[in-house]
């Protein structure tokens, strides 16, 4: 969904901080393959680029999203349907990791650098 169509919907509430969310999954495809996944069952979480403001801990229901560093973003949300626990969802949303194959080949160079010194 755009922007422009987002706040055209009647009834709809923009959240805080879409346009700066949009932005970042257009620069960001692992954070953009996320939102296409999560948006039809959870809408649009708030973005909050320096973390959620302190209110938001006591709130009932939450649906937020913020970066922490090294291309990770974490997700916290209150699932629609309540959790057993009572307790919210942390999701943390994490560049892919590169194929196995490769860290083994990288590591068996690096013990090869290591025996030549």
């Amino acid at each position: 969904m755009s922007i422009a169509v987002a706040r055209n919907v009647m009834g709809f509430r923009q959240p805080v901080g879409l346009d700066k969310l949009f932005k970042e999954a257009s620069r960001v495809p692992y954070l953009a393959k996320y939102l296409r996944e999560i948006v039809p069952k959870l809408g649009y979480p708030d973005y909050y680029e320096f973390g959620p403001p302190s209110e938001l801990k006591k709130a009932a229901n939450v649906n937020v999203m913020y970066p922490v560093g090294g291309g990770i973003y974490i997700h916290v949300y209150t699932p629609p349907e309540g959790s057993k626990t009572g307790y919210r969802r942390y999701v943390a949303i994490e560049p892919p990791k590169p194929p196995r194959e490769l860290v083994e080949a990288v590591e068996i160079k690096i013990a090869e650098l290591i025996d030549e010194t």
